[in-house]
């Protein structure tokens, strides 16, 4: 059970809190994830990480698979449930095959990466784990991404850290339908939102 209460419309009682949750309804999927009813217990944080996040989605330019592997990576190494079950059926729509989802933490054996994103994931595992990185592996990443790119890596590995220790700390739930088929319920949630946009 989740630490904190979680939150739903009829509880944002301030013009922010409003605001904020006005947000969540148009930018994320239905129903609110249980992980944004909880930090809504600070609705101009929670705006904050909101715009935070769509720009590490929608204004970068790091290949969408390669953040996705990033972010699985994270989420397995803090050996967060919730953010590996959201992060699953992303990485799917981005290209990334179920054999590589299943075997992110035996990156460096799996036969299921290249080079170039067996590079990435060996930075975000790093970061995650060790917090510095390493000269050398930082120089493998820098043979396939851009300043720019690494520079984003970064930034969603960090972004992603913070929410698996708010995940952790809080004991977020996984919500019924990701349990049971994260990927599936994924791709039925990006349905819905195309089918209201």
């Amino acid at each position: 059970m989740a630490r904190v209460k979680y939150l739903d419309s009829e509880d944002m009682k301030t013009p922010e809190a409003q605001a904020a949750w006005h947000r969540l309804e148009t930018e994320r999927p239905k129903p609110i994830g249980a992980v944004f009813r909880l930090t809504a217990h600070s609705p101009q944080v929670l705006a904050a990480s909101l715009t935070y996040g769509q720009a590490l989605r929608a204004d970068t330019v790091i290949n969408d698979k390669l953040r996705e592997l990033a972010i699985l990576t994270v989420a397995h190494a803090t050996g967060v449930e919730y953010a590996i079950a959201h992060h699953a059926g992303p990485a799917v729509l981005h290209g990334a095959t179920e054999e590589q989802i299943a075997s992110i933490l035996d990156f460096e054996t799996s036969e299921a990466f290249d080079d170039r994103e067996r590079a990435v994931i060996r930075l975000a595992y790093e970061s995650t784990v060790k917090v510095h990185v390493s000269q050398e592996t930082w120089n493998a990443a820098a043979e396939f991404l851009s300043e720019r790119e690494l520079v984003e890596l970064v930034l969603n590995i960090a972004y992603y850290n913070n929410g698996a220790r708010i995940m952790a700390a809080l004991d977020v739930e996984l919500e019924e339908p990701y349990k049971l088929d994260p990927v599936g319920q994924f791709l039925k949630d990006i349905k819905g939102r195309k089918a209201k946009s």
